[in-house]
């Protein structure tokens, strides 16, 4: 038997039943010789998910392994808005959670696999630390902020050389970086990573994170990092994975794209299958109409034209 592909995934216990989406994708879409260890970092996930969990095994057998991080590193660290928790800095841990694994895939938990992780597994870092994609929203100015050169990359789907980064003690010098006195932080451990890494990573193909808004239009990166017929070649193929950045992530009623039929396929094969979506309010379903007609999305392009343009002529 090869050895397992090692995968780790951060999560509390609200996002369990996606966690299941997640690993159940990757088991129903992996070749026959591919094996699986997964790492599970939560401090609060119920025993009654972990059993929910365990019942995956009717998939495809499998490893897994619950990991509780050591908040105590980043109880200074300001989390801006509400979007973020604690959890969001776990996978800048794992050098320290899993000492004797040296190469680690880390993926966010709402997406969904739709092809064998094997070719990503054994994609050649070039003796880079990591393997990353793009990040579809890179306005200049938050490069710039950070300073670095864009493109900055999205910390969803990252290829881990542990063993690199264990001896340069680089994924912890993020924490030195998150900490440092009036530090301006847009995407907690994403900006970190994108610093730290800048001069020490390799891009993937971007079907290895394809990034969604919940709309029906594809993914389309901001920069021209992608030529956007390969995006919208990798999305249209759907042999990758699907990454939900959007608000309207696919377990709602309010997400309009093709690619939620993907969380709801792998969520018929899991404990959850039972689960609806709750009914939208008034407020959603005006917000869904307007997104839906097309003269309102007409209207919404042309604006960003004018926006760019203007951009444009006050440089």
């Amino acid at each position: 038997m090869m050895k397992p592909i090692c995968i780790a995934m951060a999560v509390n216990d609200a996002y369990a039943q996606h966690l299941g989406c997640a690993l159940a994708s990757i088991l129903l879409h992996a070749e026959e010789d591919d094996a699986f260890f997964f790492y599970i970092l939560s401090t609060d996930i119920s025993n009654e998910n972990k059993e929910k969990l365990g019942m995956l095994q009717k998939i495809r057998p499998f490893q897994i392994k619950f990991l509780v991080p050591d908040w105590k590193i980043i109880e200074d660290v300001k989390i801006p808005g509400t979007l973020w928790t604690k959890d969001t800095f776990s996978r800048l841990y794992l050098t320290e959670l899993v000492p004797d694994r040296d190469r680690m895939i880390y993926i966010d938990v709402d997406t969904i696999t739709t092809t064998s992780l094997r070719e990503l597994w054994e994609f050649n870092l070039q003796g880079k630390s990591l393997g990353v994609v793009a990040d579809r929203h890179n306005p200049p100015e938050l490069a710039a902020a950070l300073g670095i050169n864009p493109p900055t990359f999205n910390a969803g789907v990252l290829l881990m050389d542990l063993g690199k980064m264990r001896r340069e003690r680089s994924l912890l010098r993020c924490f030195d970086w998150l900490l440092e006195p009036e530090q301006k932080i847009c995407l907690p451990d994403q900006d970190a990573l994108n610093v730290v890494f800048q001069h020490d990573k390799i891009f993937l193909p971007c079907r290895w994170n394809m990034q969604l808004e919940g709309d029906k239009h594809p993914s389309v990166f901001s920069q021209d990092y992608y030529f956007q017929p390969e995006v919208k070649a990798a999305i249209k193929q759907a042999k990758g994975i699907f990454h939900y950045t959007g608000k309207q992530k696919p377990w709602l009623r309010t997400n309009n794209e093709a690619q939620r039929k993907y969380y709801w396929e792998a969520l018929q094969q899991t404990p959850w299958k039972d689960y609806c979506a709750p009914p939208l309010s008034v407020k959603e379903r005006i917000r869904l109409s307007l997104r839906r007609n097309r003269l309102n999305q007409k209207f919404k392009m042309f604006c960003k034209k004018i926006k760019k343009y203007w951009r444009g002529t006050q440089k």
